[in-house]
């Protein structure tokens, strides 16, 4: 049987531990600014069949498009206000490059398959809610998830439409320095993975919703 003075120690050892990440969390800065590099993953965009109805009546392919959107890299800038001891709420502002890619396959002919390439530039907001799970010392472990809208510009100019997108993942901070005072006292290197939605934007391909994945990586300095 556990014995008076065994209990006691054991209560405030748990005591002692419920309140250290509480400690940590009230030390993390009020804001944050951060910018960084951002890589995506390509997304489907569907395949489509040119078809002719030969003299039986049943349909000819000609030749297949599959179209999709190339991976591409950018940059993103961040501002974040803490809410409380463990959520954050953030603003994402972020550029990117990539290209429309169509593939023509599959040629009645037999022609080699061929890609056409459209750089289109993206320009995007998003607000998001940061949950920090773990926060010990320098290392801090996240959970992140957002939405917001997007630019879409061909380099040509030629077309411009807006859309929507929103995402979903993690991240670690890693801080390098913790002075308890100025903007550059407190800084770090963060790295986010996430899974990004997006929809509308130029038409092209399908008008389903566009699944990618999606990785930022950059310093952050706090106050």
């Amino acid at each position: 049987m556990i014995g008076l003075r065994e209990a006691r120690t054991f209560v405030g050892a748990m005591v002692i531990a419920t309140t250290l990440p509480s400690v940590a969390m009230a030390q993390s800065a009020r804001w944050e600014v951060g910018i960084g590099g951002v890589i995506n993953g390509p997304a489907a965009a569907g395949a489509v069949d040119a078809t002719l109805i030969d003299p039986t009546g049943a349909p000819f392919t000609l030749y297949r498009t599959t179209n999709r959107i190339a991976s591409g890299w950018g940059a993103e800038g961040l501002v974040s206000r803490r809410l409380g001891q463990r959520w954050r709420l953030e603003l994402a502002i972020g550029w990117g490059k990539t290209d429309f890619e169509s593939e023509i396959s599959s040629d009645f002919e037999d022609v080699p398959a061929v890609t056409a390439a459209q750089p289109v530039d993206q320009f995007s907001g998003e607000l998001a809610l940061a949950y920090r799970i773990v926060q010990r010392d320098r290392f801090e472990l996240f959970v992140r998830a957002g939405g917001g809208g997007f630019r879409e510009i061909t380099t040509d100019r030629a077309l411009v439409d807006n859309g929507w997108r929103a995402s979903a993942g993690g991240g670690t901070l890693f801080r390098l320095r913790q002075a308890s005072s100025g903007w550059f006292g407190r800084l770090a290197l963060r790295a986010d993975a996430r899974l990004l939605a997006r929809g509308g934007g130029i038409p092209f391909g399908d008008s389903h919703t566009r699944w990618s994945p999606s990785v930022f990586a950059g310093l952050v300095i706090g106050q």
